[in-house]
């Protein structure tokens, strides 16, 4: 390539889990890449509805890649399609004349601002999400319409889509997406962040144990995630209220609505829980670390990435069919169990086989790591340059 390749990328607001991806890709020679961010929600905090609680996250999301904020028209109360108003993009698209546009999402007025903007252009146009179909419970036929109507018109318009996951590949290939235009961006986490900051001496795990008011011989079942009624974790309190659990401790790390339901389910039936609300990347660990068996029983996950980071602890996992990279993280009796969502006995029965079976627990928990080898940053970037070398693959 002659030149370095312009290439923008919609962003709704900084993520934790976006940022070493950002900073990964910007360390490539060949692209020039600048992130377009819909609002600066996530680079200080901010005060989440949904959690409860003031979120401030505690590394750095900003740094080692160029990025530019845009007035947002929305209030910051607004959510869904009409959060992100920024007409400020496509003034920039227009100026800036870039070779390609990364375009998170398209639930956002903002990501229809970019997609005009990138056409008018003729800047290619490369799609990425993260979508997986929903259960008949879950969908809204009226959206369910509009999408089948609009969105195979929209994925021909674009001139790569990048899937990541199986899940999501079905997602998309609902629309008619032709296979050589769609390319793989793992879900994943900073595999060595998580990797570096486990605690592997067993003085220390013990002590944090003991912090925490659980006993060495206990079975530890961690549940990290929004409290919500979508993440089912009162399933995962009936689960264990069926079985033998008086050496069984239920680690929530998290905070939602749902927190007096699920303290008041685990008080009704004398089971042992340890609430430690909204925990940052870097306090994360510590509980991953002292953790024996981790567990997402949602009823609609799309990717949950707090599944990826419990793999860089060797846990055994538990999770619904409902989880859009269950089958790509989890090989079922291998490193985990995929049980169907809301069946509460089935998720009984492999909670109480791992604790009464703690070596066999141990060894599922090791398969866990090699799993997660292959869902990295380093192949999130790789996923992109194809995308872009397809896309561009005339460029002089």
């Amino acid at each position: 390539m002659n030149k370095k390749i312009k290439l923008a990328v919609y962003s709704v607001n900084p993520v934790q889990y976006h940022a070493p991806i950002f900073r990964a890709l910007n360390k490539e020679k060949d692209v020039d890449t600048t992130i377009l961010f819909g609002s600066d929600i996530g680079s200080r905090a901010f005060y989440s509805r949904e959690l409860r609680t003031t979120i401030e996250w505690d590394i750095t999301i900003l740094k080692g890649y160029q990025y530019k904020f845009f007035k947002n028209l929305a209030s910051e109360n607004s959510r869904g399609t009409f959060s992100r108003i920024n007409f400020g993009m496509f003034v920039d698209i227009l100026k800036n004349r870039y070779d390609a546009v990364l375009i998170h999402g398209y639930d956002t007025i903002s990501s229809w601002i970019v997609f005009l903007a990138a056409k008018l252009t003729g800047a290619k146009i490369i799609w990425r999400g993260e979508a997986t179909i929903r259960p008949v419970l879950r969908q809204n036929p009226i959206k369910k319409f509009i999408k089948h109507k609009v969105l195979p018109f929209y994925f021909k318009k674009c001139d790569a889509v990048m899937y990541s996951c199986t899940g999501n590949r079905k997602y998309i290939q609902q629309f008619s997406v032709k296979d050589e235009k769609m390319f793989l961006i793992p879900c994943a986490v900073d595999n060595s962040f998580f990797r570096e900051r486990r605690i592997i001496d067993q003085n220390e795990l013990l002590l944090k144990r003991q912090e925490l008011g659980i006993l060495e011989d206990d079975f530890v079942v961690l549940f990290s995630a929004r409290f919500t009624i979508r993440k089912r974790p009162l399933d995962l309190i009936e689960a264990v209220s069926a079985i033998d659990n008086k050496n069984i401790v239920m680690l929530f790390v998290g905070e939602g609505l749902e927190r007096e339901n699920m303290e008041a389910l685990c008080e009704k039936y004398n089971i042992k829980s340890v609430f430690t609300g909204f925990s940052g990347q870097k306090e994360l660990p510590k509980y991953y670390s002292i953790s024996d068996l981790f567990a997402v029983v949602s009823d609609y996950d799309a990717s949950p990435k707090s599944l990826n980071e419990a793999l860089n602890f060797e846990l055994p996992v538990l999770v619904t069919d409902k989880v859009g990279t269950s089958f790509d993280l989890v090989k079922d009796f291998k490193n985990g169990f995929i049980v169907e969502s809301r069946d509460v006995k089935l998720m009984s029965e492999k909670i109480d086989y791992l604790n009464k079976n703690r070596i066999i627990a141990k060894e599922m928990g090791k398969k866990s790591l090699p799993v997660s080898n292959d869902w990295t940053i380093e192949n999130d970037v790789k996923g992109i340059m194809q995308a872009l070398n397809y896309v561009l693959e005339s460029r002089s």
